[in-house]
């Protein structure tokens, strides 16, 4: 639009310069014209009109000039978008059939001999379920080669081609069992609170804290006595039962608000298993027999 306003104005200036005397005579009966000697108006000077038609083409030329120029870069630019847009479209396309020919032929591999035929969601459920199959058979294998779990109840539903949609669940069963491996083999390496009096008893200190305070260890099946409030310089701290005359406690290491979260589940008379280790310089084993021992860094696990 505004292209052809300004191309407008162009020619009607154009055509002014060259010849004034277009406009009629009575438009130029003005005071610019008017001769105070003669007291008559000099219509016919043609330098004069040519100049205030010069200077009104500019006055509108160059904003149409420049909202021209503006019209047709948001062309440019539309007709840029618009190409784009069709050549993504056409390499969506050629991707789209690309994705399905993949498909089709991966289903003929597997044997169906209709791939072709079947839309591209029975394509697609065709698929998973191979998929889901190949993965079910792949963890049972596993669950049988590592745990000796053979033939697990798994089956929930069939889909529409009856094959078992449980390769999730084999996942999820070969996790649990081998959180559960995991846990029996910490277990089986870690120590028991009386196991820890002990050992500093036979050693000593300097013996018990070259064992025990070098770096964490694993305690297990220990009985919480109490559990002291938090404290800006201990945290909390978990008093454990070491047998008459002992003492073991264990500064934890947890924050104020970790802390009251995880700790305050627990009950005095509930067992629990830690991972920490000895704070030497408070470890004291008397000649009669008593042993106090400080954990630092604990964690419940």
């Amino acid at each position: 639009m505004y292209s052809a306003l300004f191309y407008l104005c162009l020619i009607l200036v154009i055509i002014l310069l060259y010849n004034p005397d277009f406009i009629p005579n009575n438009f130029w009966k003005s005071k610019a014209f008017y001769n105070s000697v003669t007291k008559e108006y000099t219509t016919a000077k043609k330098g004069k009109r040519r100049l205030i038609c010069f200077t009104l083409g500019i006055v509108l030329l160059f904003p149409l000039y420049f909202l021209q120029m503006n019209e047709n870069y948001l062309e440019e630019e539309y007709f840029i978008e618009e190409q784009n847009r069709l050549e993504q479209e056409e390499l969506d396309k050629i991707n789209l059939e690309k994705v399905r020919q993949e498909k089709i032929n991966t289903l003929e591999g597997l044997g169906v001999s209709n791939a072709f035929s079947l839309s591209e969601q029975q394509q697609d459920v065709l698929l998973d379920s191979v998929e889901n199959k190949n993965c079910r058979e792949k963890w049972l294998k596993i669950l049988a080669d590592d745990f000796g779990v053979h033939n697990p109840n798994l089956r929930k539903r069939t889909d529409n081609y009856n094959i078992n949609k449980d390769c999730d669940l084999a996942v999820g069963l070969y996790t649990e069992l081998e959180l559960k491996q995991w846990e029996k083999e910490r277990k089986a390496k870690a120590v028991t609170i009386r196991t820890l009096v002990n050992d500093y008893k036979t050693l000593g200190v300097l013996g018990g804290n070259q064992k025990y305070a070098k770096s964490n260890f694993d305690l297990k099946n220990c009985q919480i006595l109490q559990i002291s409030d938090f404290s800006s310089w201990t945290g909390y701290t978990i008093h454990l039962a070491a047998g008459t005359s002992n003492s073991v406690n264990c500064a934890m290491d947890y924050g104020k608000t970790e802390g009251a979260e995880i700790l305050g589940k627990l009950r005095v008379g509930s067992r629990i298993n830690l991972n920490a280790k000895v704070y030497g310089p408070q470890v004291d084993v008397y000649s009669y027999g008593s042993v106090t021992i400080r954990l630092e860094d604990g964690t419940i696990w």
